[in-house]
């Protein structure tokens, strides 16, 4: 959707079709990388969305419905391990990981799979603000948050501004963590129509970490796919249990 761009699987800022095969090498990297640096469970379970924030509470909890908790969690999950190793191959990077968490909190909350699509940013910081969200932050921290949610369906850079360019960084990580996840079910977006714009989404193979968090998740059935996913995230070694 907000990613695709048929016709150009040759480009390089799209993913390579081999990328599931090297998965179990790439976790195994990443949790060498990271080692206690990885997020845990707990961390995570801060930025979960109440339901009562989807247009439905049904929707947030359907598993049919591709915008639900579940691809909430995964997004909140890859994003935190993408900006750390981001920021531990260039720690000057100005990513703020928490901000980046909150926005993914509201990204998809106001979409319903039938066609409010175009409007569904703006839909979502409207009604965080109609509901009062936004006061649990400071007006420069909601700036970035409302920034971050607004330009994530964008396929090119927004207008260009200081604040833009200062953001920029954050944006593309927030982006490439939702991308990763356009592989799931009803999508079902092919790996190499997938547009990531930062190299260690690439390096790190992250559509195919989204398609293995899918997997683990798929079975285990407990009515709470949100905590799902951070399960499958335990067991593949990409989250601490604490």
């Amino acid at each position: 959707m907000a990613f695709r761009e048929l016709g150009l699987a040759r480009d390089s800022r799209y993913v390579p079709e081999g990328g599931s095969a090297q998965v179990f090498d790439v976790l195994k990297q990443i949790r060498s990388e990271l080692g206690d640096a990885l997020p845990t469970v707990g961390y995570l379970r801060q930025f979960r969305p109440d339901r009562s924030l989807f247009l439905s509470p049904s929707l947030a909890c359907d598993p049919n419905n591709p915008h639900n908790e579940g691809h909430i969690a995964r997004t909140q999950l890859l994003d935190a391990v993408l900006s750390r190793l981001r920021l531990r191959d260039t720690p000057s990077l100005p990513l703020n990981e928490r901000l980046s968490l909150e926005a993914l909190r509201f990204h998809d909350i106001r979409l319903d799979g039938r066609g409010s699509y175009l409007t569904h940013a703006q839909d979502a910081i409207t009604f965080a603000e109609q509901t009062g969200w936004h006061r649990k932050f400071s007006p420069e921290d909601w700036a970035t948050i409302t920034y971050l949610i607004f330009c994530h369906p964008l396929r090119g850079n927004p207008p260009d501004s200081d604040m833009q360019r200062q953001l920029l960084p954050m944006l593309h990580t927030l982006q490439d963590s939702d991308a990763s996840d356009l592989t799931r079910p009803p999508l079902h977006i092919p790996m190499c129509e997938i547009m990531l714009r930062t190299q260690e989404a690439k390096d790190y193979h992250f559509p195919s970490l989204a398609i293995l968090l899918q997997i683990m998740s798929a079975d285990m059935r407990t009515g709470d796919i949100y905590e799902d996913q951070l399960t499958a995230g335990v067991r593949m070694g990409l989250v601490q249990k604490s």
